[in-house]
């Protein structure tokens, strides 16, 4: 399928997309679909970009100064702590932030630079959840804002992490509303909807970039 669908809809530059969204709203299955019908697709994940980042030496030794030894467990950061800091605190979640967040828009500029330099046509996309609460600083064609209702983001953010409701609450309200999101993208995908749905919007988008 992905074959004959590159085939027919090939794409006449070389586009460069932001996927954002809200977390647990289905950002990651919207790529999976985009990367099955397009295999040549670049993908940039911020959040993989931050998981490597909090395992690096010079990164961690920042943490370290900021944040104190309680951090860290047997000298390996405590990933579940650091959260529990920096969603109690805005003020902690804001200096993580100016320590993280221009790192990993560098990584993946420096994404981008190895995708452009091998083809002309094609399709780059960075995933990027806080996209806007970072004033929109990855360069782009179009964000497109993958959303749902705020009681289905609640509900696979309790499921999937195993969270309690007032853990989800906090954390999605450490974010966006999704609602003004969607007013500030460029495409809506809705993912209320069961899969078809969603692989339907996926190739309308897909086929939108002709």
């Amino acid at each position: 399928m992905s074959d004959q669908f590159a085939a027919r809809n090939p794409l006449a530059r070389l586009y460069r997309v932001v996927v954002s969204g809200g977390i647990a709203t289905g950002k990651s299955t919207f790529l999976r679909q985009i990367q099955t019908l397009l295999p040549e697709v670049g993908v940039f994940d911020c959040d993989a970009a931050v998981h490597q980042l909090l395992t690096e030496g010079p990164v961690m030794a920042r943490l370290r100064a900021l944040f104190g030894a309680p951090i860290f467990t047997n000298n390996v950061l405590n990933r579940s702590v650091l959260r529990q800091v920096v969603f109690a605190d805005e003020s902690c979640r804001r200096q993580l932030e100016d320590l993280i967040h221009p790192l990993v828009r560098s990584r993946c500029e420096e994404h981008f630079a190895s995708y452009a330099a091998k083809r002309s046509e094609g399709l780059f996309i960075a995933d990027v959840p806080l996209y806007f609460e970072t004033h929109g600083a990855y360069p782009n064609d179009l964000v497109a804002v993958v959303a749902t209702t705020r009681a289905t983001q609640k509900r696979r953010l309790m499921q999937r992490s195993q969270l309690s409701s007032e853990s989800a609450d906090s954390i999605i309200r450490a974010q966006w509303p999704i609602e003004e999101k969607v007013l500030l993208g460029d495409v809506l995908v809705w993912n209320e909807c069961p899969i078809h749905c969603l692989s339907a919007q996926t190739e309308l988008f897909l086929s939108s970039l002709l």
